[in-house]
């Protein structure tokens, strides 16, 4: 089996953009999609979830790493999870995992 590309979109992580960078961002997503490679962000909100929309579109693969430790504190951050084809959570031999479950309750 062929690997597929990944690329990495990140930007900022926050919802105060207008409608123009948000339908620019989906495109990006969209045209990776359609070229088939895979999308790998943060798992956030802002440009990088506009572009996990836009990969929704065009019927492509999203990949999100997430700070979470799991499903219930990926939403309690909160973080989106509509749009994601699959979800890395922080790893249960990740050395600091025992200080981020404290920040996260």
């Amino acid at each position: 089996m062929e690997k597929q590309l990944k690329i990495g979109i990140y930007g900022s992580g926050n919802n105060n953009t207008n409608e123009e960078i948000n339908a620019k961002a989906q495109k990006i997503g969209q045209l990776v999609a359609e070229n088939g490679a895979i999308i790998v962000t943060g798992a956030c909100f802002g440009l990088p979830h506009e572009a996990v929309k836009g990969t929704n579109k065009a019927g492509g693969k999203c990949i999100g790493f997430t700070p979470a430790l799991d499903p219930e504190s990926h939403q309690q951050i909160p973080y989106p999870t509509k749009g994601f084809s699959e979800l890395v959570y922080v790893p249960d031999n990740y050395p600091l995992k025992d200080s981020q479950e404290s920040r996260l309750k």
